[in-house]
């Protein structure tokens, strides 16, 4: 179990590669290319993947705590059992992203398309939900409380045993 702290590995190939248990902290992954990169219970902490390439990505219990995603690619990633509490995934490229459980808290994930995404059971409480594609999502058990969901679409999305308050629908579409 290796401990970085204020690394810089941007524009850096690790494709593929596996890691478990790794702690990195201040780290700067811009530009890198993570395709099909593996992390196991590992936690990232103020870590920048701006630009970075994580398509096919596996993250397992892994913690990303107020790390940045701006447009980085995350096609057909997977989070599975994630804590990702205060990151921003601001114009990242989603399409086939897989979010299995969690804690997205306080995550700024404003203006995605999760059209049709299995979200279920995943807390969301006091995330940036502004503007996404929610329609036909399957929110149920989720925790939305405090979400700000202002332009959302939620038609047929399935909120279920959902936990809203908070939440403001006047201005949801």
């Amino acid at each position: 179990m290796a401990e970085y702290l204020d690394k810089r590995f941007f524009d850096q190939d690790w494709e593929e590669m596996q890691i478990e248990g790794d702690s990195f902290t201040r780290c700067i992954f811009d530009g890198a290319d993570l395709d099909g990169w593996t992390t196991r219970r590992c936690t990232f902490n103020e870590c920048s993947f701006a630009f970075a390439r994580l398509s096919g990505s596996i993250h397992d219990h892994s913690a990303f705590l107020n790390c940045k995603f701006e447009h980085a690619n995350l096609f057909s990633a997977e989070f599975l059992s994630c804590k990702c509490t205060g990151s921003v995934f601001a114009q990242a490229e989603i399409a086939g992203l897989t979010i299995a459980g969690g804690d997205f808290s306080f995550t700024v994930l404003c203006d995605l398309d999760l059209k049709g995404s299995n979200l279920s059971g995943i807390n969301f409480s006091n995330a940036d939900l502004r503007e996404c594609n929610l329609e036909k999502a399957d929110l149920r058990r989720c925790n939305l409380t405090q979400a700000l969901l202002q332009n959302s679409r939620l038609a047929q999305a399935d909120l279920r045993e959902a936990k809203l308050a908070g939440v403001d629908f006047r201005q949801v579409r």
